[in-house]
């Protein structure tokens, strides 16, 4: 072969191969750009169905909130329709136990068993009174009658003592006592005692000499009254003068003077005398001593 067929056969060889590589860039080129495009759709295919996704899922969430609403309001129905049954059940109940509770305590108050009272008596100073009550308490029966008690009366009982059927409730009432001791007279108040107890309670002692009537064993009552003789011996002082006496004297002729003459001066006297009191009324009076504390001097005149 010659040198220019070679040539030409190598320049034929070579533009094969260029058209041969022109041939494969353009492929590769198309199956990049199919492949981008495949990519992309991918991509808006999977942003699609993500979109479709969600907004399932939300509409999912709606539906089953919805649901549970209806599920929760189909309950509460249903339990306020069991508490309203359950309310009417307990109404009838409780009418019907009304009911029985009423025919019982009628049939109880006819036959006496319910309005049975206590039988008792308030004694109040010898005014007897008698009462039925249903009052559990002596206090509440004092209050029903509108007895009161003021110092220095007294209650017996208890005014939380318990009533009882037949029981007495006995107050003692304060009466006067007058005490009379000459002029002056004295009103204490008792409920019960003697004579000695009214002394007491006035604050008076007896002494030995002193008189009482009645006896102070004596008991006493409202309106009585008490007659004190009471006797005190004191001793009592008295300063008293002593009059003084007069004494002449002769005198000479021409020998008469002034100093001769004195004035008289009395004397003082200390008596001592034993009083005896009755009723703060002096009785008796007795000297019991004399003294002379100051003796008297005469006066001197000339006869």
């Amino acid at each position: 072969m010659s040198k220019t067929r070679k040539r030409a056969v190598k320049r034929t060889d070579i533009s094969k191969l260029s058209d041969s590589s022109q041939y494969y860039r353009k492929k590769r080129k198309k199956e990049r750009l199919l492949s981008q495009s495949f990519a992309s759709l991918l991509e808006k295919l999977k942003g699609k169905i993500s979109s479709v996704v969600g907004k399932l899922r939300a509409k999912a969430r709606r539906d089953k909130k919805e649901v549970r609403r209806a599920v929760i309001g189909e309950e509460e129905i249903r339990q306020l329709k069991r508490t309203e049954t359950r309310n009417t059940a307990v109404f009838s109940a409780v009418v019907v136990i009304c009911a029985l509770i009423l025919i019982g305590s009628a049939l109880l108050f006819s036959s006496g068993i319910l309005n049975r009272k206590t039988r008792l008596s308030i004694n109040d100073a010898g005014r007897v009174i008698e009462v039925e009550t249903d009052r559990r308490f002596v206090k509440e029966i004092l209050k029903d009658n509108h007895i009161e008690i003021t110092a220095p009366d007294i209650l017996v009982n208890a005014p939380e003592e318990a009533v009882t059927e037949g029981m007495v409730i006995e107050i003692k009432r304060a009466f006067p006592v007058v005490i009379n001791r000459g002029r002056n007279r004295t009103v204490i108040y008792m409920v019960a005692g003697t004579v000695g107890d009214a002394l007491d309670i006035a604050g008076i002692e007896l002494k030995d000499g002193d008189q009482v009537f009645p006896s102070v064993t004596e008991f006493i009552s409202g309106g009585s009254e008490i007659t004190l003789i009471i006797t005190e011996k004191k001793y009592e002082t008295e300063y008293v003068k002593i009059p003084f006496g007069t004494k002449y004297i002769k005198h000479k002729k021409g020998n008469k003077t002034e100093a001769e003459e004195s004035e008289g001066m009395a004397g003082i006297e200390k008596i001592t005398y034993l009083v005896t009191y009755v009723n703060d009324v002096p009785t008796e009076k007795k000297i019991v001593q004399r003294e002379t504390i100051i003796e008297p001097v005469d006066e001197i005149r000339y006869k």
